[in-house]
Formats: structure tokens, C-alpha cells, sequence
């Protein structure tokens, strides 16, 4: 509510000015005076993409370490 809130009702007061501080507000603000909704929906599915990949390799080298400590412990047990 409050975040619908803060883009229907615009109240003027002494921090007015704030809301072009809050980056997702001023994201959004620009994105809909440049009717760029739709190219910005498609940028954030990609990062998505790109952030579950980055997620993924961080993974796979974590087992690649883990298999590489492994490994030397075998090596230096036998």
C-alpha cells in the first residue's frame, strides 16, 4: 500500500524533493516518460538471467573446489 501510495498521492512538504532519491521512483518515472516500460521489463528479465547464471557458476566452482580439497587430501592420506 505504501508503495502504491507514494505513486498516487503526492503531497508537498518540507523533503518533497526526496522522491527522485529513491532510485526505483525515478527508474520508473523516466522509464514511463520515455513510454520504455517494455524495453525495461526485457532488461530486467535478462539481468535476471545473467544474476541465476552468475549464481550458478559461483556454485559449480564451489564443488570444483571442494572436489579439488578432496582430492588432495586423498593424495597426501595415501
Amino acid at each position: 500500500l505504501q508503495r502504491v501510495g507514494s505513486q498516487i498521492v503526492e503531497i508537498h512538504g518540507q523533503h518533497d524533493d526526496r522522491a527522485l532519491v529513491d532510485v526505483a521512483t525515478h527508474r520508473a518515472a523516466l522509464d514511463a516518460f520515455g513510454e520504455l516500460e517494455g524495453a525495461a521489463g526485457k532488461v530486467r528479465d535478462a539481468w535476471e538471467g545473467v544474476s541465476a547464471a552468475q549464481e550458478a557458476v559461483a556454485a559449480q566452482k564451489a564443488l570444483v573446489a571442494e572436489a579439488l580439497a578432496a582430492e588432495e587430501y586423498a593424495r597426501h592420506t595415501v
